[in-house]
């Protein structure tokens, strides 16, 4: 059941990244290699990170302490997402680059 989940996420950022490579590549001048493993190793937190946003903002402005809890966890996703983007990002030929 994992197995068949992460295959199919592994197939929707491959064919989403399939056809935003041209856009990519006219604007960035690179194509990234290792973007299907990024997004496979993040894609799952992207609807909890977007409610906890909402609850974050929509709670702040009554209460910011009501508000609080949620930017934490909000915080936390967002830095591993960044850490897992950073680490990808350093590893050799991860992307080509084109001038």
């Amino acid at each position: 059941m994992i197995l068949r989940q992460l295959k199919s996420e592994f197939r929707t950022s491959l064919v989403a990244q399939l056809f935003t490579c041209p856009i990519i590549f006219f604007y960035f001048r690179e194509v990234s290699l290792i973007s299907p493993l990024s997004n496979l190793l993040v894609a799952f937190l992207i609807p909890p990170l977007m409610i906890f946003g909402f609850l974050m903002i929509f709670l702040g402005k009554i209460n910011y302490f009501l508000g609080l809890p949620f930017a934490w966890l909000s915080y936390l996703i967002l830095s591993y997402i960044v850490l897992i983007i950073d680490k990808l990002s350093a590893l050799p030929g991860a992307f080509f680059k084109f001038n």
